[in-house]
């Protein structure tokens, strides 16, 4: 009965004896994660002194050259793990340890590329600090001079990546109002766009546009997941616990990268006719233009939901209201919201149509193909990623003219703007960009290629939608 009470000594305790106890020594112990997730109080306390958390950071980010590689590996890993542990005491000994934390993030002033192994330890590290310590972890970033331009310098590695992801998500959490206003200060989307200039290299071009996509994917805020919570089902009628929408159609970054100036800029690199780069440019930054167009389209339809949620609601209340009078009803799309969705994408539907001659002599002229090339049935001059992306934008544009038309709450969209105020609509963009379509023959020419390139299955499933989706339109007309 006496040893059920008594917990066992480990030999990381029996560590603890000695009179000069080496962080090294600790590391070198098979169980010593193991005993610091179970909350040795020992270890905790060791770890949380200042000067083994400074050696902890260093380890990461400037292990000690006398190392072998081996042990540098070995080192880092523990390392990260312990200090991303979640436990309070460490992280708190982290944030008052500035000093140690300064020289921890001078890690990002060092030249390209990145070593990844420390780059990844170093995003996991300041990941939990700004998760569990977001307000102190906020305050010190800003405090850091020109930090964001250092983050955007090494954006082309992912963990320097995800911290900036990691610094847009959070701008729902009360502790971090007002980061997307910080951000925009330091012009971040304007470097991230200003990196798709066609004299970089196509591996830049990819990253920007993978960065720019995750941008917009953290931004949006999902209206089914935030504000509809399913609380119970009555007669087949679910009822809803309803709160404000935070994000409806992005935040302020992706508004920005919506807007004139930048879409301007970006479709300039698409186009540039001189650069030798030019064809990445064009390939990836239509990319992010049909994100955001397709992104725009999801808006839509979680505005149809939800105004469709709140008339069966009414229509239900209206037949048994007793039954119904407890229960938070959902609401529907304000007007705001509408007069957002009716403005979002005009500006760059307005460049894409101002600049339609010179895509459509892409079509016909692809930078990119030089001449044929051997294939098993002969030499075939090739379609080409070019031209194929050129026509999926098309595409997407046809499927929002398609998804407008045939809304339930198109009238909402169009006509639900300020008083007194007049902005030119997105249909009314959606409109001249059509009649550009038609001068311009882009149809044909799409149509064309769709014959020329018979065993090009992309091509066709693209052709295909945009006929379908201009038929479907016309049944709406």
């Amino acid at each position: 009965m006496f040893w059920s009470f008594v917990q066992p000594t480990t030999k990381i305790d029996d560590l603890f004896n000695q009179e000069e106890l080496q962080l090294e020594t600790l590391l070198e112990e098979d169980d010593l994660l193991q005993e610091c997730k179970a909350h040795n109080s020992k270890l905790i306390k060791y770890f949380s002194e200042p000067e083994i958390i400074k050696k902890l950071l260093n380890y990461i980010t400037n292990p000690p050259e006398e190392l072998d590689e081996l042990k540098k590996l070995k080192y880092s890993y523990l390392a990260c793990e312990i200090l991303s542990c979640d436990i309070w005491p460490i992280l708190d000994a982290i944030m008052e340890n500035t000093e140690a934390l300064v020289d921890f993030w001078k890690f990002v002033d060092r030249d390209e590329p990145l070593e990844i192994f420390q780059a990844s330890y170093f995003c996991r590290v300041n990941i939990v600090l700004l998760q569990y310590k977001l307000p102190e972890m906020l305050q010190f970033i800003r405090d850091q001079p020109q930090i964001l331009s250092k983050i955007l310098k090494h954006i082309s590695s992912s963990p320097i990546a995800e911290i900036l992801l990691k610094l847009i998500s959070i701008n729902d959490r009360e502790e971090a109002n007002g980061i997307i206003e910080w951000l925009q200060q330091e012009k971040v989307i304007p470097s991230l766009v200003s990196r798709f200039d066609p004299y970089l290299d196509d591996e830049t071009h990819t990253n920007i546009a993978n960065t720019l996509i995750d941008i917009n994917s953290v931004s949006y805020t999902s209206p089914l997941l935030t504000t509809d919570l399913l609380s119970g089902n009555i007669d087949g009628v679910n009822s809803f616990l309803s709160t404000s929408i935070t994000n409806f159609g992005g935040n302020a970054l992706v508004d920005e990268l919506k807007s004139k100036p930048i879409v301007e800029q970006l479709v300039g690199y698409m186009l540039d006719e001189k650069a030798p780069n030019s064809t990445s440019s064009l390939i990836h930054g239509t990319t992010v233009i049909i994100d955001l167009i397709r992104r725009y389209c999801g808006d839509i339809e979680q505005a149809e939901y939800k105004q469709h949620q709140y008339d069966h609601f009414q229509q239900e209340m209206m037949k048994d209201e007793n039954q119904y009078q407890d229960i938070v009803p959902p609401t529907p799309p304000t007007k705001a919201q509408f007069e957002k969705l009716s403005l979002a994408l005009n500006d760059l539907l307005n460049v894409l149509g101002n600049n339609l001659e010179k895509f459509e002599y892409l079509l016909l002229h692809p930078k990119s193909i030089t001449g044929p090339v051997p294939t098993t049935i002969g030499d075939v001059v090739p379609l080409g990623t070019e031209r194929l992306r050129v026509c999926e934008l098309f595409a997407e544009v046809i499927h929002l003219q398609y998804l407008y038309s045939s809304s339930p709450l198109f009238d909402r969209i169009v006509f639900e703007q300020k008083e007194g105020e007049h902005k030119r609509t997105l249909v009314e963009e959606l409109i001249t960009i059509t009649d550009k379509f038609t001068e311009r023959k882009m149809l044909p020419i799409c149509l064309n290629l769709f014959f020329e390139f018979p065993w090009n299955n992309f091509l066709h499933s693209v052709v295909y939608d945009m006929i379908a989706k201009i038929f479907n339109t016309c049944s709406y007309l």
